[in-house]
Parts: C-alpha cells; sequence; structure tokens
C-alpha cells in the first residue's frame, strides 16, 4: 500500500475485511481503462467472525507451505528428471536458450578472441517475463500464442510464437534464435540494434502460409530502431540459409517431462509463467489486453524457489500438475477452464455466394503486393432499369460497374492515393490501416427515382 495515499484507499491487491467494510455499508471503486468508472457496491452480507478468522488460518497456513523453500525443493527433487546426469539435462542441449530463461545474459553477436568482456555479461537478465504453453486462443486455432519472452521493461517481446509448435521442435528453433551470430557473417546488421529492439519470430516448419506472412511483416519497418527475425526448422535441404538445418536433438521432451508435454500438446489452455523470479503454473485462457495474466483460480502453483537452471525450473513445473488434490492428467476436462476452447475474437468468416466464380464481376485487382481493398459499396438502377453497382476503394478511386453487362463503365481518382504511405502496412494478422472511400451515398434527383446523384 502506498504510505502517500489516504488510508482509505484500498488498492486491488489488498484483501477486504469486514474491519474496512461493515455489513450495510457502501464501497465506490473507481477506475480507469481508457475512461473513467465509478461503481457503488454495497456490502449485503459478511460472514461470522470465527469463520473468516479459520478461513484466514487455513489460506495462510496454505500459502506458507506452497511458498516455503524447502517443501519446494522437495517437490522439484522428487521429479523423476532431477536425477538425471548433467550430459542428459536440457541445459546442456540448449546452453543459449536456458541461459536466457535464468537470467544470464546471452550477446547478440559471438564476442572475438582478444575482445574486451562485454559490459553487458554482469547487468543482470534482460527478459523480464517468459510464458511457454497454450494460453490463448485469438482470431482463429491458428492463432494461438505458445511462447513469449517480454525485455526487462516488460513493453515488447524479444521472442514470440504465434501459434503451436511440438515441444522438441520449438526448443530447437528458440535454441538457434539465441545463438550469438558470427560478428563477421550478419547480414542484418544487428550490431546497430539494441538488444530489446531485436524480435525474434517462430513459425513452425509444416507452416508456409504463417512464414510467407511473417517474411512480408519483416519486408517493413518494425518502428525506429527495432528488428524483427524469423526462425523456423528447414522442410528441405534446398531452404534458404536463414533457415534451420532440420536435424533431429537427441533430447526428448517427452521422455525427460512427460506430464508438462502431455499438457503443452492436450490444445488445452495449459501453460506456465516465469516473471521477475517467480513461476506460476496456470490453467485456463489468459486474462487481459495480451492475454499474459491471470486470476488466483486459475494458478496450480505457485513457485519462489530460485532456480539454478531451465532443467530445474521444469521440474518444478512437472511438479506442479495437482488440481484440487489429484493428479491432473492430460485428457482430464476441467468444466471452468475447458468448456471454452474457441477464439476470444473470432476473425470474419466467408462470405456466402449467391452466383459462381465465372459469373463474378471482378472489382479488385492486386496492387503492389497487397489488395486492392473494397472499402465501399452502394447499389441502384439507371435510367433504362439496369442494375449499376459503385465501388469506393483505399486508393481513392471510384468506379462504375454494371452488373447486367459484366463491364466496368467508369473508375475515377476522386481521393489522393495513400497506399503506399508508410503508416500503411501488413501486420502478421493483416492491414493495419485503410484509406480512401470511406462510404457510398446514392440520392435520386428530381421526381424520378431513375436519375440519381452519388
Amino acid at each position: 500500500c502506498n504510505e502517500d495515499l489516504e488510508e482509505e484507499v484500498i488498492f486491488c491487491h489488498e484483501k477486504l475485511s469486514t474491519e474496512w467494510l461493515p455489513q450495510g455499508s457502501v464501497m465506490t471503486v473507481t477506475y480507469d481503462y481508457g475512461s473513467t468508472t465509478t461503481l457503488f457496491l454495497k456490502v449485503v452480507k459478511t460472514r461470522p467472525t470465527a469463520v473468516q478468522r479459520g478461513l484466514q488460518y487455513l489460506t495462510s497456513s496454505e500459502e506458507a507451505t506452497n511458498n516455503n523453500p524447502s517443501k519446494q525443493e522437495e517437490d522439484m527433487k522428487a521429479v523423476p528428471a532431477h536425477k538425471l546426469p548433467k550430459d542428459q539435462q536440457i541445459d546442456t542441449h540448449f546452453p543459449h536458450l536456458s541461459n536466457i530463461v535464468v537470467g544470464k545474459y546471452v550477446p547478440v553477436l559471438q564476442r572475438k578472441q582478444g575482445s574486451m568482456e562485454d559490459p553487458h555479461d554482469s547487468s543482470g537478465s534482460r527478459i523480464g517475463s517468459i510464458g511457454f504453453g497454450k494460453s490463448a486462443c485469438v482470431r482463429d486455432e491458428k492463432n494461438a500464442p505458445f511462447l513469449f519472452m517480454e525485455g526487462r521493461t516488460l513493453c515488447n517481446d524479444v521472442l514470440f510464437c504465434p501459434t503451436v509448435i511440438e515441444p522438441n521442435e520449438l526448443l530447437q528453433v528458440a535454441e538457434q534464435a539465441w545463438t550469438p551470430r558470427d560478428p563477421d557473417h550478419d547480414p542484418d546488421k544487428l550490431k546497430q540494434y539494441r538488444f530489446d529492439g531485436i524480435v525474434r519470430l517462430l513459425a513452425p516448419s509444416d507452416d508456409d502460409e504463417l512464414y510467407q506472412m511473417l517474411e512480408e511483416n519483416q519486408r517493413h519497418d518494425y518502428g525506429f530502431e527495432s528488428k524483427a527475425l524469423i526462425y523456423r526448422l528447414s522442410s528441405s535441404p534446398s531452404s534458404s540459409s536463414r533457415n534451420i538445418s532440420n536435424k533431429s536433438a537427441s533430447f526428448d521432451f517427452q521422455a525427460v517431462f512427460p506430464k508438462t508435454y502431455g499438457m503443452l500438446t492436450n490444445q488445452k489452455f495449459r501453460w506456465f509463467q516465469y516473471k521477475k523470479g517467480v513461476l506460476h503454473v496456470i490453467c485456463g485462457r489468459g486474462v487481459g489486453h495480451k492475454h499474459r495474466d491471470f486470476e488466483h483460480k486459475q494458478v496450480l502453483k505457485r513457485w519462489t524457489y530460485k532456480f539454478e537452471s531451465f532443467h530445474e525450473l521444469l521440474c518444478a513445473v512437472e511438479a506442479s500438475w495437482i488440481w484440487n488434490g489429484t493428479e491432473l492428467t492430460a485428457d482430464m476436462f476441467l468444466p471452468q477452464f475447458d468448456s471454452d476452447l474457441g477464439p476470444s475474437h473470432p476473425g470474419p468468416t466467408q462470405p456466402f455466394s449467391l452466383g459462381t466464380t465465372e459469373k463474378c464481376v471482378m472489382i479488385s485487382q492486386p496492387c503492389n503486393q497487397l489488395k486492392k481493398l473494397v472499402t465501399a459499396l452502394a447499389i441502384t438502377e439507371d435510367k433504362e432499369g439496369k442494375t449499376i453497382l459503385y465501388s469506393g476503394h483505399d486508393d481513392g478511386t471510384l468506379a462504375k460497374w454494371s452488373l447486367e453487362d459484366n463491364i466496368q463503365l467508369w473508375s475515377k481518382q476522386i481521393y489522393i492515393d495513400g497506399t503506399n504511405d508508410s503508416c500503411r502496412s501488413p501486420s502478421v494478422w493483416g492491414v493495419n490501416d485503410t484509406m480512401g472511400v470511406a462510404g457510398i451515398v446514392i440520392r435520386p434527383v428530381g421526381k424520378s427515382k431513375k436519375n440519381h446523384c452519388i
């Protein structure tokens, strides 16, 4: 609680008690999320003091047990994978990824022999938050973020995987993404970018559509002093050098961490987050603007243990799949979290068609690798009773069509073409901005309905 504020102000993370809010009292809650909203809540019922104290005792006892470092270490060491020799642990197979997870600095470029020590080596972790597992399903089934790493300030991603990838493949791609480059072979000139100005985008080897979409996005600047890099396993020997050679890794995630592997691949919302030294193992869809927050009821277990390696962290995750005292299995259905696994913000469906492709009138043509978007439509009849269609486009043109004759009558530039403006660029999910004709209104001229103006 901030001591500079009045004592009556209770923050959202504070527990409310009957001492502050007796029965019948009114509480005013004000919050600001774009616009200020005020709620007036009246306390209609309170628990008896004895019951409340009992619940507080049980809650505090449970939290004390879960947060006990000795108990957490005991649970972690009980996982069979914890007893594996060092050469069989995940850190040996993916050293750079493991270092970045536990807060060690990994340089962008390799250090040359004889060069001075990198001043960033002792500057602490450059990662603020890591999330691994399906935490959301946004536009469609493919749009399900599976791995993210945020910079130290939590303002931007330094690594992002926008879709579910088989864990063994994902580990290989992520390791390559964090492997320092040879400074003599650096076509992207990464030396000029800040550490948190580089975002590594991961794509599955069998999804060419997503890879091409990420490549298209890469051609446009991500912003001032920022750079996007794309990584995936190569699907063929003839692939470009930017792709990773498809070599089978000797580390088997499923064999070492079978419970966690099952949770990550069961198509449900099972994930974990490591943020500022605290690990949460979570069930259910992420909440918040980026779907990376969660509610208390979603947490299976909270760890404050200081992990020395990525292997230790995954052992802790492996020991956390317990729900209400029962071991959680991959096929177990939790109604409060698994009833709705579909998109939270589904994209538009394909429009229905009342005709055939051969009889369709083409009113849009490719333009500068981006489609010439149709931004407005209006339909009417001319003097001869023929059906006329007017189409407005994002390049500022207005076109007139005869649907019965299947021809374009004319096309006029009525606004400046802004499609090449720098702020109009395709993102991972589509076009950010559209310009041009925003709407078309047809008005009758005189008493005749056949004469009109637009």
